[in-house]
Formats: structure tokens, sequence, C-alpha cells
């Protein structure tokens, strides 16, 4: 179960880490993490500038994490 901070607005597959020697969590939404891991230069760049969020996924599936139904709506807000 993904912790209570990546249940906000949106709610998404996401990982929790913390850092050694840190006490604060970072949350990485998984749909965002495999876009940014396949995207090209041109468009990773378009991507950082959109709100971290949860990516909207094109199936109605929060919990999706099929790139097909990413990409449809995120390159066309990125652009």
């Amino acid at each position: 179960m993904c912790p209570t901070s990546c249940l906000g607005v949106l709610r998404g597959a996401c990982l929790a880490s913390v850092e050694p020697g840190s006490s604060e969590e970072d949350i990485a939404y998984v749909n965002r993490l495999l876009t940014f891991i396949f995207a090209a230069d041109d468009c990773f760049d378009q991507l950082m500038q959109l709100p971290n969020q949860p990516f909207v996924m094109s199936c109605g599936n929060q919990l999706c994490i099929s790139l097909s139904h990413t990409l449809s709506r995120t390159i066309s807000v990125a652009v």
C-alpha cells in the first residue's frame, strides 16, 4: 500500500524512499518515473515543467502503468 502522502488529489502507484540520514520520505509516481526513463531529451525538459503529480491515465485507472495510456495525454499537455 502506498503511504498516505501518495493519496493526494490524484491517486497513483508510487514508490516511497528515504535517503540515509534523512527522516523525510521522497515520493516518485510510477507512471511519471517510467515516462521519464523512456523520454527523449527534448520531451524530458517539457515533462519536467509539469506539476509533480501522477499523470492522468487515458484508461481512467490511476494504478495503470502502461506507457501508451500515459503518453497520449501527457505529450499533448506538455507541448
